[in-house]
């Protein structure tokens, strides 16, 4: 067997058929063991579940690692087809990857029962607005300030999930390799000097 690959047989119709029958999506409970991967990684990304039996349910299962492998796909698959075409990323989307790695470290409940802290953890997101040329110096300036010093231990693998996928982790030689995405494509100070929507609500509605 390869190293740290796990095989996994698939689900029998022995054990099929002993899983409860549901009339809808509404009705279907997900037990705790069917929300993580066999290493313990959140792998439901999300559950729209609501009361209003009128509201469609979405469910997401994935793990973090495989939505931006995906995004990073149809990345590189514009860039071929299109090679013209200048690619912006949704400001949403953006925030909404930095929360799944917010829960995913294990903060989540302070984040919403301590509004000082949650304020400190949203300036990363607040680093879209920044010019891009500016934005490594700001993080770099966040990181000096007072909570993000005394919080560093707990914070530390949200920081590095975040240099390594939007600003690029610096390497020994003290410069930083790039990023799995570009500061160009997720920043939106030149979409807002321009008058450019920094989201893509008006291409999905």
């Amino acid at each position: 067997m390869v190293d740290n690959v796990i095989l996994v047989e698939p689900v029998t119709e022995a054990v099929a058929s002993q899983l409860p029958a549901v009339d809808s999506l509404k009705e279907l409970i997900i037990p705790p063991e069917f929300t993580t991967t066999l290493v313990g990684k959140p792998f439901l990304l999300y559950d729209s579940y609501s009361q209003n039996q009128e509201i469609p349910r979405i469910l997401i299962f994935s793990t973090t690692e495989n939505l931006d492998m995906m995004e990073q796909a149809a990345i590189n698959t514009v860039k071929k087809v299109f090679p013209q075409t200048e690619i912006n990323g949704c400001f949403f989307h953006f925030c909404q990857s930095i929360w799944r790695h917010i829960q995913n470290t294990g903060f989540a409940v302070k984040y919403h029962e301590n509004s000082d802290f949650a304020l400190n953890i949203k300036m990363l997101n607040a680093l879209a607005y920044v010019p891009p040329e500016s934005v490594i110096t700001a993080f770099e300036d966040l990181l000096q300030t007072d909570f993000y010093k005394e919080h560093e231990t707990i914070l530390t693998p949200l920081l590095d999930y975040f240099e390594d996928t939007w600003i690029g982790r610096i390497s020994r030689n003290r410069q930083r390799r790039s990023p799995k995405f570009s500061i160009k494509l997720w920043n939106c100070y030149g979409l807002i000097k321009n008058d450019i929507p920094r989201t893509n609500n008006a291409i999905e509605g």
